[in-house]
């Protein structure tokens, strides 16, 4: 390879690798900033309840991070193992410290095999974001002889704009491959011989 032909190459190269980087980083800029918008699962917390002799499940408080002014999905998962319980209707009570916010229904219990070992039921819950909150979870009748069950409280902020956000972090690392290859691209015109 003649010294001409070489430099051609390099500057070749080296406007490639610019038209790569002027293209991908950007994008990479953007997918990150949107990618810190996406509210990330912080508020997933497990309680052990007591036998299900008992007509008072489980009774305590979760605090609700602030999100948005806006209500956010919450969801109470009941998780056991085999068999389930034998239970029609749950009364679940959720109300703010503060007295803003008093839910009392009644949740038709229905549990899935999760496992081949255990079981799962589920209660989604509209809740105010920001506040401290006081659930109960209480049976009309139970058989006591049924082992204990976990309860999973997730709050799952999910707002529309969620999507978008979601779309961004997507083009996260294919940009982020793709700007290293720019930059490798350019740093090997520069230091080639």
């Amino acid at each position: 390879m003649t010294e001409e032909n070489r430099t051609t190459w390099q500057q070749d190269m080296r406007v490639r690798s610019f038209r790569i980087l002027g293209t991908f980083a950007p994008l990479l800029i953007a997918s990150f900033f949107l990618s810190s918008m996406v509210p990330h699962n912080e508020g997933e917390k497990e309680i052990l309840i007591r036998p299900w002799g008992d007509a008072v499940l489980v009774k305590g408080r979760v605090d609700i991070p602030r999100r948005t002014s806006e209500e956010i999905q919450t969801v109470f998962v009941l998780e056991g193992p085999l068999p389930p319980p034998v239970i029609d209707l749950f009364n679940v009570r959720v109300k703010s410290l503060d007295g803003n916010f008093d839910s009392k229904k009644r949740w038709k219990f229905k549990a899935i095999k999760a496992t081949k070992s255990s079981w799962s039921a589920v209660f989604p819950l509209r809740v105010p974001s920001g506040q401290t909150l006081a659930y109960r979870l209480k049976t009309e009748k139970a058989s006591a002889e049924l082992a204990a069950a976990n309860l999973h409280i997730i709050i799952d902020p999910r707002r529309s704009a969620d999507k978008f956000f979601r779309i961004g972090e997507m083009f996260f690392y294919p940009s982020l491959a793709l700007c290293i290859f720019g930059v490798a691209m350019l740093l090997f015109a520069k230091f080639s011989t």
